[in-house]
């Protein structure tokens, strides 16, 4: 096997990502690009795999919880997240889905507790942040928190990262108990 000369960024890098854990293995393939595991301490566990590419992550990064199970799945392109980004909790429920576009956060981010959603966002499309990049990882839209019950807690606007309109709170049965109206994230009115 032949040894590869590998840059000191790309090693950099790499020890930067792995730097949770004492137990590390990199696979070089060329003097570019490193395949990456990362280790719980005192065990054989892997708790992140993912690449680096000129000393910046590339590609499908997984991390895991001691268990095994994942816990976080997403993607990188030239060190930027990009695409689906996915968590779960040591169940292996989904916790967490959201998506990126260029490294900013797009679209909606969505929690759940033992799979039921608990807490909806919107950001800009990447169809609207391409026609105006100012949009790129703002909250664009309604928001909502939900109850045990699956029934909508809360419920609010936001335009350009700012509360704007109505932000409504329902008891358990549905019924509104409260509305505030925000104008540019300030708040005008309670009624």
């Amino acid at each position: 096997m032949e040894m590869v000369s590998v840059p000191e960024d790309a090693t950099k890098k790499a020890k930067e990502v792995a730097s949770i854990s004492n137990k590390q293995e990199y696979d070089y393939t060329d003097k570019y690009t490193s395949m990456i595991k990362v280790y719980w301490d005192d065990t054989d566990m892997v708790s992140i795999s993912g690449s680096i590419v000129n000393g910046e992550k590339e590609g499908a990064f997984t991390t895991y919880h001691k268990s095994g199970k994942v816990k976080e799945e997403e993607n990188y392109i030239d060190g930027k997240l990009e695409g689906s980004w996915v968590g779960y909790d040591e169940n292996g429920y989904v916790s967490i889905k959201q998506t990126f576009y260029q490294g900013f956060r797009v679209g909606k981010y969505l929690t759940y507790e033992n799979g039921n959603l608990k807490h909806e966002i919107n950001f800009a499309t990447i169809d609207l942040v391409k026609s105006d990049k100012n949009k790129l990882g703002k909250q664009e839209g309604k928001e909502f928190w939900y109850n045990e019950n699956g029934g909508i807690s809360i419920e609010e606007n936001w335009s350009n990262n700012k509360r704007e309109g109505q932000y409504i709170c329902y008891d358990e049965n549905g019924e509104i108990k409260s509305v505030d109206v925000y104008y540019y994230g300030c708040k005008q009115q309670t009624y």
